[in-house]
């Protein structure tokens, strides 16, 4: 080596890591476990088991945290229960003790309201100005005080709890105030979607798999991927695990300083021309300039992006560069000569989130390729196996976290173990005037692009193809995930999708509040669809919040598109599949588009209304401007209209003649046998979010009933119980905490059927047990079950002039299999598995009046969780047990 080598070595310094510190390390005696929660010691380390079903602990000490630092969560663990899954989290404390509440961090960043009037310590409400856009709230949201515009409140522990927002700005508090509150104070919105900072989520395997996660100093206003929350001193270590017992060998954090450390160039480096490019004397470099090093050229890559150039030219090699993940610098444009390849180093991208380049919020970069296109190449067959790796969707070719005017152009994106290239925001900033053309995405794990969200992004003239690993498994996904999320002027064009495992089109904007946002504004422009496996085109705007009311208005446009499919034996694949909110108001248009499909296989359209309301829906789907060839017309459209109204207002370009239900009254008097008043033990019907059941009982009796609440993640809320009579008459129970069996008490004042209602969410519940006659009601919704494998007795009277049965799982991703056997134990409907299906009586099989026998089991093939069952034409009430179903009186 020259001497002008070993100098510069020293000379091109960068931050670094020293050798790490181990500041904290499981063991029984160093956390607190929650109740319930059991450690014993076996082989290899120690077993978990929490008879609450969700072992969690903390650590007994806070691990004071250095601004400057790195701290790497490393954990050996391995599930006793199948299924299981591990949150590691942390709990962040300020320098003056104070402990971040949840709300701290989880804003909605919609119109900042003021305080109209002052309100005085203990007032049960404040009037506010400027929230006329919140949405009706539960106990989960607060508002916070002192909000700034620019967010620099945040993280914000000076709050209220909230019970509703009226339209006219009126805020019930959930507790009293605990100070005075002066008028002009603004206030946000803002939601407890969690406690703690997840550091790692994933399932675990059967055996023992080693995890790791890292932090990176503090975020500037908030909570950002990869730092600590804004405003943290210490932290408390936990973990919480869903879905059973484990076992844990190692759970340890790691502390890095910063140090000096050197860059090593390689063979035929030019020094003299790199310290130019790190003083900013020369605006363009070449990556040779730092030498070609073959089997691992990370340090030289990222001391070249790092440098002051405003271009960097990767050059074309003999063989690619290898590299662990590569962090982008804004203000820079990455040139790669036709054919130069940066390929992911074999053995690394171990942590969940490792991208061979990520950007956060970093502005004006460029990454294009000249010619034939440059490639960025990973090895999604190695991520894939569990264990080696950590189960992931998120280790991308390209990853651009918020961040403005960004471009990638003439790119090969190969094999990732996520998406070809993923966008979404960082904190409160996102993605905006993006630019992705000549992107030739194939054969990644999870999408070939993901538009998490963003406003003016444009997708040109690009190849989405042969996605295949873990879902969605789609050429494109434009899918939100909270509600302040934005899907503002997106434009695909001229992009060819084609041969993905799931759906060729994706577009998932369930959780957006428009009022927040801005309308939806996306838009496809000739794009060539074809083969795409579950189907080729998936919309869903069911709402998950629609306890919040939120609202989603908007427009999805597609213009000169055509759409082939040639799956003949598909027969539960639908070509184009819409769920949709009745409630919202996102239409969508079709104009100059093709679609051809082969002979067979089900219908070409499937359309879902979900979460119905007794109301046609608000949005229109205009076929007209759609052709369709070689689909017969029986098979153009199947629609399931969950609120059997038969209105066809909402669709246009299509004759579609739906067939409407009237549901009987139920009668009042001796509609369930006699019963002896005694406890009665159900079968556990765990009714999934929103459960509704009925009780029969007359004035003067005392209906007792038990409710089984069971949390299906780590976060679940408390559930709102009410009690309505006969009459209308409705009263607020007693609420239910999650992972909690609750007896109530109610003193009938009325004859005939009662009702409970339980609203909760990350949830499912059941009744346990009742001293009256009790069952599931069955209006105004469909029912919603969660993995439940049993009976459902309903009665067919004697003058149901027309009924049906409906089942059906989620698109083409759950399913559900079902039986249905008449009043004589006779089996006249048996589906194996199915996605979706009605059993239409013949008209003999109408009149056979009496208590029928719905039997729902375990699906023959596909995933199995939830389903939905609907029993349009009869009465609403159904039976657990056949003795107390209602209609099976003894006359």
């Amino acid at each position: 080596m020259r001497i002008g080598h070993l100098v510069l070595l020293f000379a091109l310094a960068l931050t670094g890591a020293a050798s790490a510190d181990v500041v904290w390390k499981f063991s029984p005696d160093a956390v607190n476990f929650s109740p319930g929660t059991t450690c014993e010691a076996v082989k290899g380390g120690w077993r978990i088991a929490n008879k609450n079903r969700k072992p969690e602990f903390f650590s007994k000490r806070e691990i004071p945290i250095n601004p400057k630092g790195t701290y790497t969560f490393l954990a050996k663990l391995r599930y006793v229960t199948p299924g299981a899954r591990v949150w590691i989290v942390t709990e962040s404390v300020s320098d003056k003790g104070v402990r971040f509440p949840p709300t701290a961090v989880s804003a909605d960043f919609g119109a900042l309201a003021t305080v109209r009037s002052s309100a005085a310590s203990g007032a049960r409400q404040l009037q506010l100005d400027g929230a006329d856009k919140w949405a009706a709230t539960k106990s989960r949201v607060v508002l916070a005080l002192n909000a700034k515009a620019d967010n620099s409140d945040l993280p914000n522990v000076d709050y209220v709890a909230v019970k509703s927002v009226a339209a006219d700005g009126t805020a019930e508090l959930a507790a009293p105030l605990r100070r005075d509150i002066a008028v002009g104070t603004v206030v946000r919105r803002h939601f407890a979607n969690s406690p703690y900072d997840t550091v790692l989520s994933t399932a675990l395997q059967k055996f023992w798999q080693e995890y790791s996660a890292s932090r990176k100093g503090l975020s500037k206003i908030g909570r950002e991927t990869g730092q600590f929350l804004y405003g943290t001193a210490k932290v408390r270590v936990g973990i919480q695990v869903e879905g059973g017992d484990f076992e844990i060998a190692e759970l340890s954090v790691e502390e890095q300083l910063p140090m000096e450390r050197v860059v090593t160039l390689g063979p035929d480096a030019k020094p003299d021309l790199v310290a130019k490019a790190r003083k900013g004397e020369v605006d363009t470099a070449r990556l040779s300039w730092w030498g070609f090093k073959a089997d691992d050229a990370t340090d030289i890559l990222q001391d070249a992006i790092n440098s002051k150039v405003k271009k960097l030219i990767i050059d074309k090699m003999p063989s690619p560069w290898i590299t662990e993940p590569l962090f982008l610098r804004g203000d820079q444009e990455i040139v790669f000569e036709s054919g130069a390849t940066v390929e992911a180093k074999r053995g690394s991208y171990k942590r969940y989130h490792d991208s061979v380049f990520s950007s956060v919020g970093e502005d004006n970069i460029i990454i294009r390729g000249e010619g034939e296109g440059g490639i960025i190449r990973m090895h999604k067959s190695d991520y894939q196996d569990p264990r080696n790796y950590i189960p992931s969707e998120s280790r991308h070719c390209v990853k651009l976290q918020a961040g403005h005017h960004l471009r990638v152009e003439n790119m090969h994106l190969l094999n990732s173990g996520g998406d070809g290239l993923c966008t979404f925001q960082s904190g409160t900033k996102f993605p905006e005037h993006i630019v992705l053309r000549k992107l030739n995405c194939d054969g990644n794990h999870r999408q070939g692009i993901s538009i998490i969200n963003g406003r003016h992004i444009l997708i040109e003239d690009c190849k989405l193809n042969n996605t295949d690993g873990t879902m969605p498994m789609a050429g494109i996904d434009i899918e939100t995930n909270n509600p302040g999320e934005p899907t503002v002027d997106i434009v695909v064009r001229n992009c060819e999708i084609a041969g993905n495992t799931g759906a060729g089109i994706q577009v998932s904007v369930t959780r957006m509040d428009t009022r927040i946002t801005g309308p939806v504004d996306i838009t496809f422009e000739n794009c060539q669809v074809k083969d795409n496996k579950q189907a080729d085109l998936f919309i869903w705007t069911r709402t998950r919040w629609e306890r919040l009311g939120h609202e989603l208005k908007g427009n999805l446009r597609f213009v000169n598109c055509n759409f082939e499919s040639n799956f003949p034996n598909a027969s539960r694949r639908y070509p184009v599949e819409i769920e949709m909110d009745v409630r919202h108001e996102l239409n969508i248009a079709f104009q100059d588009c093709t679609l051809k499909r082969s002979s067979g296989g089900p219908e070409t359209f499937r359309i879902a209304f979900c979460d119905p309301n007794g109301q046609p829906p608000a949005a229109k789907i205009d076929l007209s401007g759609l052709k369709m060839s070689g689909v017969p017309k029986e098979k153009e459209l199947l629609v399931f209209d969950h609120s059997y109204l038969g209105d066809t207002s909402w669709l246009k370009g299509i004759d579609y003649k739906p067939k409407a239900f009237k549901n009987p009254a139920p009668r009042q008097g001796d509609e369930t046998v006699k019963y002896e008043v005694k406890k009665t033990e159900f079968p556990r019907v765990p009714e999934f979010w929103r459960a509704g059941w009925w009780v029969y009982g007359h004035a003067g009796d005392t209906a007792e009933f038990e409710l089984d609440y069971i949390g299906l993640g780590r976060i679940s809320f408390e559930g709102t119980v009410t009690w309505t009579a006969p009459s209308g008459k409705t009263t607020r129970l007693e609420s239910i905490s999650p992972v909690t069996v609750k007896k109530y008490r109610v003193k009938l004042e009325e004859d005939g059927f009662h009702r409970i209602d339980v609203h909760g969410e990350r949830v499912y519940i059941a009744l346990k047990s009742s001293n009256l006659p009790a069952g599931i009601t069955a209006d105004p919704h469909a029912r919603s079950f969660f993995q439940f494998e049993g009976d459902i007795y309903f009665y067919v009277p004697e003058d149901a002039p027309e009924f049906a049965v409906r089942v059906w799982g989620r698109s083409n991703i759950l399913f559900v299999a079902f039986e249905i056997y008449d009043p004589s134990g006779k089996k006249v409907f048996d589906v194996p598995y199915t996605n979706g299906a009605q059993f239409d009586p013949t008209p003999e099989q109408r009149k056979m009046a009496g208590v029928w026998r719905l039997h729902l089991k375990k699906p023959a093939k596909g995933y199995f969780a939830k389903c939905h069952v609907a029993f349009p034409g009869l009465p609403p009430y159904l039976g657990l047990v056949p003795e107390m179903t209602p209609g099976n009186s003894k006359k």
